[in-house]
């Protein structure tokens, strides 16, 4: 099936490859964060913050919009 929509591998791998890179305020908060309390601390954190996110759209009935989050 994958095949019958990208034709091959080898055409799929180039797709992915030029898929942009972000390097955002966001990647630098998290940088710091590891620096500063480790790594185990920080995906506890950021798994919180994901948390807190879901518990808000939920309780708010509300759809996640990418498009707003990117400029925030």
């Amino acid at each position: 099936m994958l095949s019958t929509v990208w034709g091959s591998l080898r055409t799929l791998q180039a797709a992915l490859r030029r898929a942009p890179v972000r390097h955002d305020r966001l990647s630098a908060w998290v940088v710091q964060l590891v620096r500063r309390i480790g790594y185990h601390k920080t995906l506890v954190a950021i798994a919180n913050k994901h948390a807190r996110i879901i518990w808000a759209l939920l309780a708010r009935d509300q759809a996640l919009n990418l498009a707003r989050a990117a400029t925030h």
